[in-house]
């Protein structure tokens, strides 16, 4: 048995040698020509096309020019050749660096430094010692064959190698959910973090990735060390289909805004967060945004990870983390738990900058997302599974707000949008295919509103549109409690969790549970109380302060008369009012003016339930559900 705690060391043994960490989204065209120029042209930020060697042959890293510090690039591992060291290289031996490996330009020392092993060399390495390892647990010496006794080898990366016979839950202090043997005599393990399941084979040594369905485990037909991306997804005993979830918006439904004049660090998670369960296109989780796309370049599906993106000839723009691997991690992590785990795949078809009309079925952006639909579905055929959607994504508002459009026009627009998707991607989908939904994580006042800006006509809209039409609209996550990088951004981080809402969400609407939890239910006043009961509410109710500051009157505004008193209890929040009169009630609606630090939402509130699910990415946050922005009318 092995059960790997390194969420990164599992990309390593599954990726195909072809897809090297740090360049697959750059590989192109230019990459296979000798001409150094014509390679410099075509990095991408961070990150450049991968060369054929360090000087002999082909696209040659050595000789490249214009060159920033801090730029990436690889060196095939079929250039076996060393040159001569300078300092830093990782790997250097007798004043030789190997030619191959992950290489960084560094204006220090006007050189290309060495930086790692390609992931497939480290990979070829590890299996070998893997398996070493592996042959020596299949006779162990002493008392270990007895019942819930642990036999166990450990890597050089300290890994854990071992199964239990029976009984015993934990295996080097990690809890399991599950440790038993089958008929056959296969061990049969999954770890709680949910990332990881493999099982040992006692009978021959050989691993095994699975998953349980009524007790029995997948069998895989290869050994550890030539396990691919493909075999797994060929045959791991998982939900037949492949669920593919698309994402719609504007420039936070591709992660822009996010330079490093704002945020050090744009990129969060640069190893996949969910090997062989979360997906994306070898091109990446974005797409060409309003560029038109070319479908013949997507040829497969690859373990996703998150990249940088940005235009050479715009220092302001860059793109960073979406909410592709936080949606993804926390889905699959809820899937496992729920034992049906499932292949997921990402991708974002939104547009910086444009109103809704511009992404609506007329659009190219949706033009993409059809063809993007089009090859998942044929990529999954390849793989002998089918393509299921349950949801879009909708991450979108900023700039419908700006231009003055109407909560009746934003609706109908939604309304449309989503009759749209279900039209055009019926033909790539199973008969059986749930409607697809479109879910919202919703729009929140700009940081730093001026006193009286408020969230928004579109806010209301997707509010309006959770609270009437149950089965189609939903909201995750309303934004004003996430931190932003400037008026309209968010952080990487923020990125990454609104994205584990939506994967929470997700898991719900799969298992036909899905609400937008704290979307009122009723609203009663009696003279001078008002009674608002949240009947979706998980737990609890809270009125939090230390999550984010406190708000005049937690966030609630009543037109008809002053707030005297809010408070909690149950599901139930009670407003006291000083008039026996009708009114507006809103909530998270008006900006009192100033700046928050860290920078949020100009409007927010402070009631939430208590779900106390945790969060993947950020391990000092729960994903509490939080009341929306809204207004109702009260009589």
């Amino acid at each position: 048995m092995s059960v790997f705690t390194d969420k990164r060391a599992f990309p390593a043994i599954v990726e195909q040698a072809e897809n090297t960490a740090l360049a697959r989204k750059y590989k192109n065209e230019a990459a296979a020509s000798a001409s150094t120029a014509g390679v410099a042209a075509q990095f991408v930020g961070t990150f450049a096309a991968p060369f054929d060697s360090w000087i002999s042959t082909g696209t040659k890293l050595s000789t490249a020019t214009g060159m920033s510090d801090g730029t990436r690039a690889t060196v095939m591992a079929s250039d076996t050749g060393t040159h001569a060291s300078v300092t830093g290289d990782v790997g250097s031996e007798g004043g030789q660096t190997p030619n191959s490996g992950v290489f960084e330009y560094s204006d220090s020392v006007s050189d290309w430094v060495r930086k790692g092993n390609l992931d497939s060399t480290t990979a070829q390495e590890f299996v070998a010692e893997t398996e070493t390892l592996v042959e020596n647990l299949k006779e162990p010496d002493g008392t270990a064959t007895t019942e819930g006794t642990l036999v166990q080898e450990q890597n050089s990366k300290k890994e854990l190698l071992g199964f239990n016979n029976y009984g015993d839950t934990r295996i080097n202090g990690i809890e399991l959910n599950r440790a038993v043997q089958d008929e056959n005599g296969i061990v049969d393990v999954i770890a709680i973090d949910g990332y990881r399941l493999l099982a040992l084979d006692t009978a021959t040594g050989q691993i095994i990735v699975g998953s349980f369905d009524g007790g029995t485990v997948a069998r895989l037909a290869a050994r550890l060390g030539s396990v691919s991306l493909r075999t797994q997804l060929g045959t791991l005993a998982l939900d037949d289909a492949i669920e593919f979830i698309p994402a719609n918006g504007q420039s936070n439904g591709v992660a822009a805004g996010l330079n490093f004049n704002k945020v050090p660090q744009v990129v969060l998670h640069t190893s996949p967060l969910v090997p062989v369960y979360g997906l994306m296109f070898n091109t990446g989780l974005r797409g060409v945004q309003g560029g038109v796309l070319d479908p013949a370049t997507i040829t497969d599906f690859v373990p996703a990870f998150e990249q940088q993106e940005y235009d050479p000839a715009d220092a302001g723009y860059q793109c960073g983390e979406t909410q592709g691997s936080g949606t993804m991690a926390q889905y699959h992590r809820l899937n496992l738990a729920a034992g049906e785990p499932q292949l997921l795949v990402w991708r974002t078809h939104a547009d910086s900058g444009e109103v809704e009309d511009n992404i609506d079925e007329d659009s190219q952006p949706f033009a993409n997302a059809v063809m993007e639909v089009a090859k998942a579905s044929s990529l999954a055929a390849s793989y002998g599974r089918s393509l299921v959607i349950r949801a879009v994504t909708m991450t979108h508002g900023e700039a419908d707000r700006g231009a003055g459009t109407t909560k009746a026009d934003y609706k109908s627009g939604c309304e449309a949008l989503l009759a749209a998707y279900r039209t055009s991607f019926s033909p790539y989908l199973s008969e059986s295919n749930p409607d697809i939904a479109m879910i919202f994580d919703q729009l929140a006042a700009e940081y730093n509103a001026t006193a009286g800006a408020t969230a928004g006509q579109p806010a209301l809209a997707m509010y309006e549109l959770a609270r009437d039409n149950t089965s189609d609209f939903f909201i995750c996550t309303p934004k004003y409690l996430f931190e932003q990088v400037d008026t309209v951004h968010f952080t990487p981080l923020s990125h990454a969790v609104i994205g584990e809402y939506n994967g929470k969400l997700r898991r719900a609407l799969r298992a036909g549970s899905a609400v937008s939890w704290m979307i009122p239910t009723s609203i009663i006043r009696t003279t001078t109380t008002i009674t608002i009961t949240f009947g979706n509410a998980v737990g609890d109710l809270v009125l939090d302060t230390d999550t984010i500051p406190a708000s005049a009157d937690s966030g609630f505004e009543y037109s008809g008369a002053n707030i005297t008193d809010v408070s909690v209890s149950g599901n139930e929040v009670t407003i006291t009012i000083d008039a026996d009169a009708g009114g507006t009630l809103s909530y998270a609606w008006t900006a009192p003016g100033g700046a928050s630090s860290p920078k949020r939402s100009g409007a927010w509130g402070n009631l939430r339930d208590s779900d106390y699910t945790p969060s993947v990415t950020d391990p000092t946050r729960f994903l509490h559900n939080w009341c929306p922005v809204f207004q109702e009318t009260v009589a």
